[in-house]
This record gives C-alpha cells, structure tokens and sequence, in this order.
C-alpha cells in the first residue's frame, strides 16, 4: 500500500500571493511548489496486508474535498476557512454526515452558540518611502487584536530582529511600527516573538514599550500568508488582547521590508476593521458504530480551519473516515468494541461544542479516546536560505494521559506493586541515522528526566537500547550491523520485583542488567511516545510502527508470536500502528 502525502508548514497555513516585486529570498512555499513538492510516486510504499481495505487515494481526496469547501468562503471575506456559523461550517459537516451514514452509523447533531466571535472584515497594510507605497499583500492580523474593532494607524517602522532585551538596546519604539523576525518553534505550535513560546517574549516586550503596531516576518522562505493566533483557548476563554494590533508578513515582503529600513526612512499605514458578532450557531456530530459490546472507542476531530485547513483539520477528518470505513466492513461480531465519533466546529473558536459534551455524556464505557489532529505532513527542512522538502513523514509527538481514574481504570500504574511495575514494550522499528552520543526515546513517562521506558542510545561506537535506569554501560552492542532500510523487532521487558531489564532484538535475548530508580515512578506519569514527556527532547530519528505495552513481562513464545501480528489473546494495555494513515 502505498501512502500519499500532502505538503503543509507546521501548524500555520499556506497560500499562494503575488509579491509586489520579482525579487524573492531563497527557494519557499507555495511559489516554488511545482519544484519543491514530491511527486506522490517518490514517496515510499509499505506493505501492510493487514490493512489492505485502507485507501490513502480515498483519504486524499477527502482531503481535498474539505480544503475545497473552505476556498468557497474566500470569494466572501478575507478572513476566510471553516469557519463556525458558516455556510462551508454546515457543508463540511454535511459532507462528513453523509459519508458516515452511508456506512452504517447513526448519526446525532447538536446545536451549539458560541457567544463572542471576533471576526476582521476588511485590512489593509502598506508602507511607503519617499512617496512611492508598496503593499504587504500577505498581511493578516493576529486574534491577539480583539480590544481594538477599528484601528487606523500610521507610523514610521524601526527594526529590532529577533526582539531580545538587547535588541531594543538605544531604540525608542513608543509610537512606532516595530519590526520583529519570528522563527517556527520545532516541536511546538507558535513561534518566536509569541508569547506562548517563552523564547524572546518579543511581542509582549514591544508593547511594553508602546509599539503603535507590532509586525513579525514569519521566517519560512516563501510567499506564505500566516494566521498566528485564534481568539479563544481551547477551553472557552478568551486570549488577552494587545493594545495594538499584530500582524504577519510573510519573509519576501518581510525582507524587501528590512533591506530598505537599513536606507530609507519607512513609514507604515494599516487600517482594520473587525466584526464582533452575538451568539453564533452552529451544530456539532456524534456518530456511533454499534459493535459486540457497549465498550467504545471514542474518536474525536474538529471540522473548523483556517484558509484550506488541509492539516489542520482536512487531514483528521480524512483519517477518521477511513477508519469508519475500515470497521463498517466487519460485522458486528468483528468489531470487539463500539466505535463513537464526534465531530467539533469550534476547535480554534472556544471549543464551547467539546466542554457541553463533556459534561453530557456517559463517559462509563469509554476505553480509549484518540484526537484526530494534524495526522500527516511532509517532513520539511531549511538548508541555507531555501526550503527543501523529503519524502518522509513529519515527526510527531504522542502523548497519553487523562484523568487518574481512567489511567488506573487502563492499568497505568507504575509504582511498586502497580500493573506497569513490571511491564514490557514491543515495537518495529526503523532507522533513519541516529547521530552519535545522542539518545532517542520512544517512549518515555515522568515529569523530570527520569522515564526513559523504551529509548535508543548511540555513544559512537555502540547502539544500545534501553528499558528504563541510567545509561551507564556500552559494553556490548545490540545492533553489531544495521541498515536503514530494515524493520528490527525490539522488545524491553521489566521485573519490577528485581529491578531486571531485559532486552531483545528480532526474537533473540541481546542483553540483561539490572535498572535503577528511574523505572519507579508516579500512578499518575505521563506517557509520551517520540519524545520526553517532559519536553520536546529527544526526539527519534526512526520509523516506530505497532508499538504496544504489556503489563507483564513476555516470554520467548509470546515475543515470537508478535511479529507484524495485531491479533492477541494477552494483556495488551495499548497499541499504535502506523500503518498507511499518512495523507
């Protein structure tokens, strides 16, 4: 089976914009698209027979259906998507309604007011030397506006790079459009000058110091347009507004801007208009597979985006269907547990739809919840002052956790005399080149840097993996050879009676010593797979695929009987297989 992949920066948004002049920075996105985007051939094949009843055709074209079914909402309104209270709100979970019926579910939509929404209806940014205007076509105001409905603002512009303390060093920018350069955060979802990073803090300082307007130049090469803040949370509140407005640039026009800030006197005029609109409906969908028993998976999505919303959330959507579709041709019989799904509108708009169906639903029978969020994009990279791409899925983080009750209810006990204090943890795995001295967690669970349940190590002269305690011995070696084009089956076993890891690398004992402390940790640890729990360290440079966890520790037979196996009669706790989701 072949995996299909749509091309997306992080978790901001692509369009394509005409530059106001030829001159461009580097080899970017969307401009460069025809040269930098793979072809859908290049891209690798898995064989997964298992899974062969899964279509990524299908899943991309759902992608595209839901991304076309925003773009009809750009010949409306500059701020355009899905947007709640929507005609393409209502079409988008129309659409979803329609396919999950047809394969059997019963459907429930609810309405849902969302009280506040702020909601920009007209901007214009533009700047000017010596008489001569040159417009910022990619301007668009950040969420973090809301106290200001109508701003009209002109004011000369003073660049302070990345906006550190020392930056504003000898600089008075009360009054003025300060300028700042923001990078994408790796790892997380914001970016450099945003507050929510806690890197340079720079938008916070320069409104401290009484910026008039407050622009960041987004730093990804290309002709990009960037939304970098919604105006709600995610649990009803609203996000503090600045005293004056933010936009985003993208990095041609940002840079075309700095180069003639270092010769010219430039001045920067920018009006906004922001619509404030009262008790926005809209509706949100729970669909429900029965199967053999009342036990439920529950999936859930959201519907709404920004611009296309082809990551965030087309590729969820897409994802979550086929999975619908992928159990809808079993049987009652052949789906073990029901299947409920639901659907949100308001994801980036309060998620007031998530917080009423919480507190409603019988929540007694749920094993499992998943969100399907930004399941599938292109591993990108920045080499000199072009954006290259790969054909390689992007990393990505997962994090387990919930509340005590259901981690306890699952088994997640790891303290002396839990389920998980003794424990095993299998997984295919294959790799990319791991640097030497370096360490890559697969899974790990804690607060601190402790936690380290199922990682790899590689001190230059010896790959090791370990099962928890502290790297302390390269006296053997559990990869003597290895490709990058191999899957190895690596099982971690754990006694918690006697503190004895033992490990094995396709089927045979490779290793046994004894851990330490480490392994000892909370009822209530967070489990993260692909990173620390604590962080975004540590990140593998590998393909991981069905990852599960025991709790007990697994004998010979049983470790033989895993191989790119799915059926089990044991104590599996949890399972991820990446299988061909990947759009």
């Amino acid at each position: 089976m072949k995996n299909i992949f749509t091309l997306f920066i992080c978790a901001f948004f692509l369009i394509g914009l005409e530059a106001e002049e030829e001159k461009t920075f580097g080899k970017g996105l969307p401009r460069d698209s025809s040269n930098l985007i793979p072809l859908e051939s290049e891209y690798p094949e898995w064989v997964t027979p298992e899974f062969s009843s899964v279509d990524p055709r299908r899943m991309k074209q759902v992608v595209k259906d839901i991304s076309n079914i925003a773009l009809e909402s750009k010949e409306r309104t500059p701020y355009w998507g899905r947007l709640p209270g929507t005609p393409e709100d209502k079409k988008t979970m129309d659409y979803i309604a329609k396919k999950l019926s047809s394969l059997g579910f019963t459907l429930e939509k609810r309405d849902i007011v969302i009280p506040t929404e702020w909601r920009p209806s007209k901007w214009n940014a533009s700047y000017s030397i010596n008489g001569k205007s040159f417009n910022l076509k990619s301007s668009f105001p950040s969420g973090e506006s809301i106290r200001l409905p109508k701003n009209k603002i002109k004011a000369e512009a003073i660049w302070v790079g990345l906006g550190a303390e020392a930056d504003f060093i000898g600089r008075d920018v009360k009054g003025m459009a300060v300028v700042i350069y923001s990078m994408f955060v790796p790892g997380g979802r914001s970016h450099s000058a945003s507050s929510r990073s806690k890197l340079f803090n720079a938008n916070n300082r320069a409104a401290a110091k009484g910026a008039a307007l407050i622009i960041n130049i987004m730093g990804v090469p290309g002709n990009a347009q960037y939304n970098p803040s919604p105006y709600y949370y995610t649990n009803g509140t609203v996000i503090p507004s600045f005293d004056m407005p933010i936009i985003t640039i993208n990095q041609d026009e940002g840079f075309q801007l700095r180069d003639r800030m270092a010769t010219e006197k430039v001045i920067i005029d920018f009006d906004l208009e922001i619509d404030i609109l009262k008790n926005v409906k809209t509706s949100y969908l729970i669909a429900r597979l029965e199967g053999a028993s009342d036990e439920e998976i529950f999936l859930a999505g959201h519907t709404d985006g920004y611009f296309q919303g082809s990551m965030d959330n087309a590729s969820g959507i897409a994802v979550g269907l086929e999975i619908a579709e992928y159990f809808s041709l079993k049987d009652k019989a052949g789906r073990p547990r029901s299947l409920t799904m639901f659907f949100l509108p308001d994801h980036h708009h309060g998620e007031f739809s998530r917080l009423e169906f919480d507190k409603t639903y019988n929540w007694e029978n749920v094993a499992m919840v998943l969100t399907l969020e930004h399941t599938s994009q292109t591993q990108l990279h920045w080499y000199n002052n072009n954006l290259m791409t790969s054909n390689a899925v992007g990393s990505f983080r997962w994090h387990f956790n919930g509340s005590d009750e259901y981690a306890n209810n699952l088994g997640l006990d790891f303290s002396p005399g839990g389920a998980l204090h003794t424990y095993s943890v299998s997984a295919w795995v294959r790799f990319n080149g791991l640097p030497t001295n370096s360490v890559h967690k697969l899974l790990s669970n804690g607060t601190n840097s402790v936690g380290y349940v199922f990682s790899i190590r590689d001190n230059g002269s010896a790959r090791q993996i370990y099962g928890g305690g502290s790297y302390d011995n390269f006296t053997s070696n559990d990869f003597p050879s290895i490709n990058n084009t191999s899957y190895y089956h690596c099982v971690v076993t754990y006694d918690g009676t006697g503190n004895t890891v033992k490990v094995y690398v396709n089927n045979s004992l490779s290793r046994t010593y004894t851990a330490d402390a480490d392994n000892q940790l909370p009822t209530n640890a967070q489990l993260a797979f692909g990173s620390s729990a604590y962080g975004s360290y540590h990140i593998p440079n590998c393909i991981v695929d069905q990852m599960r966890i025991y709790s007990r520790v697994l004998t010979a037979m049983l470790k033989s009987s895993l191989r790119l196996s799915s059926s089990s009669s044991f104590s599996v706790l949890f399972s991820i297989s990446i299988f061909s989701s990947s759009i």
